[in-house]
């Protein structure tokens, strides 16, 4: 590959990057509510999927809300949230504005920092059909 053509993919991919996340959310959400979806709690890959859109959000959880709601107040280690798979949820909490949130193999397009989780259930070691 010639150094052009290098510097035309690098530069192409590092925009997808930064304008990606704008072009994907359509939907007007609020800053601050009850959100229900779908969420997965996973090293470096915390995920939320919202009911009634493709967007998918990073999951900030400072108070280790949702985790405690799964696994109890006995946790050791979020790690081992990582088999248990995908839970159907309804949290109180804050929504981002449309940027990059999350870890390098987690980006999203939004981040919800949960505040309360007001239900939590299992619902597969897989993602579930939207």
């Amino acid at each position: 590959m010639s150094q052009k053509r290098i510097l035309f993919v690098t530069v192409f991919a590092m925009l997808g990057v930064t304008i990606a996340p704008a072009v994907v959310s359509m939907h007007a959400w609020p800053r601050e509510g009850e959100y229900s979806g779908i969420a997965r709690l996973a090293f470096e890959q915390n995920a939320f999927y919202p009911d009634g859109s493709l967007e998918r959000w990073w999951l900030e959880e400072p108070e280790w809300a949702l985790t405690r709601a799964i696994v109890g107040d006995a946790f050791e280690r979020k790690a081992i949230l990582a088999e248990k798979g995908y839970y159907r949820v309804k949290v109180y909490g804050k929504l981002s504005r449309i940027g990059t949130y999350g870890h390098l193999l987690g980006r999203r397009c939004r981040k919800l920092t949960v505040e309360e989780v007001i239900e939590c259930r299992y619902v597969g070691a897989r993602p579930p059909k939207w």
